[in-house]
This record gives C-alpha cells, sequence and structure tokens, in this order.
C-alpha cells in the first residue's frame, strides 16, 4: 500500500470535502442496509472446528508449562511459533474456555513460568478476527455503539482504522443495492466495513495523533461532542475499560493513548460516553470476569504487579481475596430493551444479610410522579414496601452492600460513584408494581426544578438498573417488560400476560439499560412488577447512571 500524505486521511471509499456530511450518509446507509437484508452474518453459540484445534493445542500448551513438561523453546520448537501467539491468535471463546477450565486468567496463574511467559502482551488485547468480531457485533444496527479496529499500518506510525458501524455486520454498500438515490456520492463499490487510513508521523506529539484520530472518528463516524445532549463519547477495550473519552484534557491519559489503543486493537465506541455490554443476539452467553475492574488505570496497574515475577507470589498472596477471579455467566435475555442475566452474582449469605437489615426499616413505597400525576396516590402503580440501604448502615452489613457496589461497577464497567443507594423491596402476596421506564423523561418535568436540576436538564439519567433477586418465589413475582423485542405501545400497565417475563431466582441479578450506547431514552425498557401469588419476594436495585452523582460516598 502506498503511503498516505502526511496528516492525511484516506479511505477505501472517495471522501467528499465535507467530510461530516459524507460520513453521515455512509453511517445511514450502513444501518439502512443491515435493516434492509436482516441477518448477514449469523454466529452459532459453539466452537468452530478450526477454533477446537486452536482450543487443544492451548490447553496442551497450558497444562504442559504448569506441569513442568515442557519449556518455552520446546514448545516453539514443536508449534513453529511462540506461545505468545497460539494464545493470541485463539479465539475469544478458546480464552474464555480455559478461563473457565482453570478457574483464573492465566496471566495471573501461581506459575510464575506461565506467568512471565505471557505478560509481554497486554492484557487487554483481543485480535481483530472474524471470530473475535462476532462477540460484538449484531445482526442489527446498535445506535451510538461502533466497533472499531485500529493497527498498525507500518513502521512509520500509520493507522489502519477499520469501522463497524452499529456495531453490525454490515453487509455491501454498493450503487446497485442503493439505487439511484446514491449516484451522486461516487463512491466505488465496495464489502464489509469502512476502513481509513490515517497518517501519523514520529515527530507528531501525543496531541496532534490523538487529535487526528479524534476529528477522524468525529467527522467520519459521525460523532459530534455539541450534537447530543449526553455526555461525551468514548473509547473503551473489549473488556469494557474507558481508555478515554472525547473531552478528555489529562496528559497522563493522553500521552500513551495511541499505544494503548493499538495495543487493545479491538475497540469499542459508545457515543454517550458510557459502556453497554454488547448483547449480540438473545440467548449469547459472555464470560465476565468480575476481577477485573472499571478503572483501566488500576487494571494496569494490576497486571504490572502480576507481571513482576520477583514480587508476585507476595502479590498473589496479600492480594487474594481483592484481586482473585470471579467469572460469572453473562447471557442475553432482550435487545430491545437490552436485558441481560447474570446467576450467582449474589451468595445466600449476602441475601439473607440485605433482607436482615431492611425488615425493620421497608414501608409502603412512593413513586416520582410526573407533572399530569400530582396529587395522585402511589398505590394507583405500587403497592410493594421498600427501604433505601446505605454502606454507611451498621457494621455487620457494611461490608455486604459495599463489596456488592464495588462487584455491580464491575460488572457493569460503570463506576461505584455513578449508583445510587441500594432499594430493597419486600412484595407480599398480590403486590405489585405497575410497568413503568426507570428514566426521567425531561419533558415531562419541565416543571419540576428538583428534578431538572438532577438530570441536568437531560444531559444525565439512569443509564441501567441492576436489579438483584435475593429470593425465590413460590408463585408469580415475575419482572415483565412489556415491550420487548420492539413490541407496539400497551395499553394495560398491570397486564402481565405479554412480554420478557423473568422469573425470581435468589442471587440472580438482571441488568437491563434504560438509554440506548447513544444516550438516548429507550422507550422499549418499559417493564413491571408482576403480582405475587404465593409466597414473598424479596429484591432489591441498584439505578446506575451515565455520570457521577451524590449519592455514595466514597
Amino acid at each position: 500500500m502506498k503511503s498516505p500524505n502526511k496528516g492525511a486521511v484516506t479511505s477505501r471509499r472517495k471522501i467528499s470535502n465535507n467530510a461530516s456530511s459524507s460520513g453521515a450518509k455512509r453511517k445511514v446507509r450502513a444501518k439502512e442496509k443491515v435493516q434492509k437484508t436482516g441477518s448477514v452474518q449469523k454466529k452459532e453459540n459453539s466452537i468452530s472446528f478450526p477454533s477446537l484445534g486452536i482450543l487443544v493445542n492451548l490447553v496442551v500448551v497450558l497444562v504442559s508449562l504448569l506441569a513442568g513438561i515442557m519449556t518455552p523453546p520446546v514448545v516453539n520448537a514443536i508449534y513453529g511459533k511462540d506461545v505468545h501467539d497460539l494464545w493470541r491468535q485463539g479465539s475469544f471463546l478458546a480464552q474464555e474456555y480455559c478461563y473457565n477450565l482453570m478457574g483464573k486468567k492465566m496471566s495471573t496463574s501461581s506459575s510464575s513460568s506461565s506467568s512471565s511467559l505471557l505478560s509481554s502482551y497486554p492484557e487487554y488485547h483481543l485480535e481483530c478476527n472474524e471470530e473475535n468480531l462476532s462477540h460484538f457485533l449484531h445482526d442489527e444496527y446498535q445506535d451510538g455503539m461502533h466497533v472499531v479496529c485500529i493497527e498498525r499500518e507500518d513502521t512509520e506510525g500509520h493507522l489502519k482504522v477499520t469501522t463497524y458501524y452499529g456495531a453490525a455486520f454490515v453487509p455491501n454498500l454498493t450503487d446497485e443495492d442503493d439505487g439511484d438515490e446514491h449516484e451522486d456520492e461516487d463512491e466505488d463499490e465496495s464489502s464489509g466495513p469502512e476502513i481509513a487510513y490515517l497518517a501519523l508521523e514520529e515527530s507528531f506529539s501525543p496531541y496532534q495523533s490523538w487529535n487526528i484520530l479524534k476529528d477522524y472518528l468525529n467527522e467520519e463516524v459521525m460523532i459530534d461532542d455539541y450534537q447530543t445532549e449526553s455526555l461525551p463519547w468514548a473509547i473503551f477495550t473489549s473488556r469494557g475499560e474507558k481508555i478515554i473519552s472525547s473531552n478528555d484534557r489529562n496528559q497522563k491519559v493522553i500521552q500513551p493513548v495511541i499505544d494503548r489503543l493499538v495495543d487493545s486493537q479491538l475497540l469499542l465506541i459508545m457515543e454517550g460516553g458510557t459502556w453497554v455490554w454488547p448483547g449480540v443476539r438473545i440467548g449469547y452467553q459472555r464470560t465476565v470476569d468480575l476481577s477485573i475492574s472499571e478503572d483501566f488505570q488500576i487494571n494496569l496497574e494490576k497486571e504490572r504487579n502480576n507481571n513482576n515475577t520477583s514480587n508476585a507470589a507476595h502479590n498473589h498472596e496479600n492480594n487474594k481475596e481483592k484481586d482473585s477471579s470471579f467469572l460469572v455467566t453473562m447471557e442475553t435475555l432482550s435487545l430491545q430493551p437490552l436485558v441481560l442475566s447474570v446467576k450467582n452474582f449474589i451468595s445466600p449469605h449476602e441475601c439473607a444479610d440485605i433482607q436482615r437489615l431492611a425488615e425493620p426499616l421497608v414501608q409502603y413505597s412512593g413513586v416520582t410522579l410526573m407533572e399530569h400525576d400530582q396529587g395522585k396516590d402511589a398505590t394507583q402503580w405500587r403497592t410493594s414496601k421498600s427501604a433505601f440501604l446505605s454502606h454507611t448502615h451498621p457494621k455487620d452489613i457494611h461490608s455486604t452492600l459495599y463489596n456488592l457496589e464495588r462487584r455491580t461497577a464491575h460488572l457493569t464497567r460503570i463506576p461505584r460513584q455513578h449508583q445510587e443507594d441500594t432499594q430493597v423491596l419486600r412484595y407480599g402476596k398480590t403486590e405489585h408494581y405497575s410497568a413503568h421506564h426507570d428514566y426521567f423523561d425531561a419533558n415531562l418535568y419541565r416543571h419540576d426544578k428538583a428534578t431538572m436540576k438532577m438530570i441536568r436538564g437531560g444531559r444525565r439519567n439512569r443509564i441501567a438498573t441492576v436489579f438483584w433477586y435475593l429470593s425465590d418465589v413460590e408463585e408469580g413475582g415475575h419482572t415483565i417488560f412489556p415491550r420487548a423485542n420492539g413490541t407496539d405501545p400497551i395499553e394495560d400497565f398491570d397486564s402481565c400476560e405479554h412480554g420478557l417475563k423473568v422469573k425470581p431466582q435468589v442471587g440472580k441479578v438482571i441488568i437491563f439499560y434504560s438509554l440506548k450506547p447513544n444516550g438516548e431514552l429507550d422507550e422499549y425498557s418499559l417493564h413491571g412488577a408482576c403480582p405475587v401469588q404465593k409466597g414473598i419476594k424479596w429484591a432489591a436495585n441498584k439505578w446506575v447512571w451515565n455520570d457521577v452523582m451524590d449519592f455514595i460516598q466514597t
């Protein structure tokens, strides 16, 4: 490939003088094409035969290294490649399978040989190959979520940027498919995602390099701070760690940012600035390591400590409980709205602890009334009892609430300071909560000064609800999403006949998102609590915002 000119951007498609306009058109065309063709490339929840071969080799190498049967030079001699490459080229599923097999991440193994062997590659790296992409791309366009692959094109620092608009499998975008509507754009026939090459010279400062990349993303991926009421967009690793925001001015963040983006390779951009887990498809299961913090810098420091072989044993012993891997399986129950389920997130002991503290405090719940409902009784919608708990309560519960807040932050990859206090709920027989939204629609609170101040006129809002099930229920008590899968508006907000219904199960949590990745309200996140028909339902929820709030004390 011919190197682009200094500071220039070239693309596989011709870029018009109005880069922002052409970027918008390509983005719209990509969305229209995905919606028109439907499923483009469907991936099954299984390991393909080529990946199985890599997996077998990887497990053999791993066991042999840990047992001392083989050493790295022997591995290289047998496989003709460095074991780093074997791990790195292994599929996303293969890596997750090994995590489950070992019960911990390979790089934190107590074996110093295997730990040092894998340490030269960052843990947050994920290669942009077809199988790895299949764990982040959807059959449907996702508003405000984009998958971007950033790679070095040559030793001079030029970058290759591959963009999958809407985190979707992108079909061919051709003039034949688009008809006469787009003839004036003079675009080349092409297939798949948008590819561009950015010329970043060695003489450029980190700020110059970042600004070139940021300008490209602003103009061609059509992300723009001033065109949205939500927070600035941000780039995340494939594990959900925020690397940088579009408005970041921190020198310590900007200085290494290009290297970190390249090291990560497979990245996700959230236009709303807050991480949202890619749902991929209904039934999709993802392994999530809860020892990974939502704070990228903390994870980098932890990785450096783990890779310090001289102190590895000491660090492992002192941080055993804090840093040990906690693997959970996250399953996609719905894409519209996005609903994810995680079993065994809370221990039975923790569930009992929260119930014990809340029992004497619960009282009949209130609701935040919209302007047109002022003066009405809350029992028209909600008949449960509730209590708000903070980790500043008595010391016998302090660790339980604090640990669950921290664990929730690691699960959502959203900082703990974005959470509200824990709301504990108790539903007796026939008690329920009519279908409602957890977000605040600024249009419905225009004259409510307190609410408008809290949401800053719509700039910030509750992005997700993490709902904890603290007990089993003999009969009834389901959480219902009446508009799941994009169904039409409903008339009966108390009905539990239609929609996605989630059965209470002690220790399970569900995450459902009230905002789309671009920060817009998701009207399909309408949800309610079906009446308990037999038994008692104990539950709790964490409302998580897209910005730092004042509820949680550090």
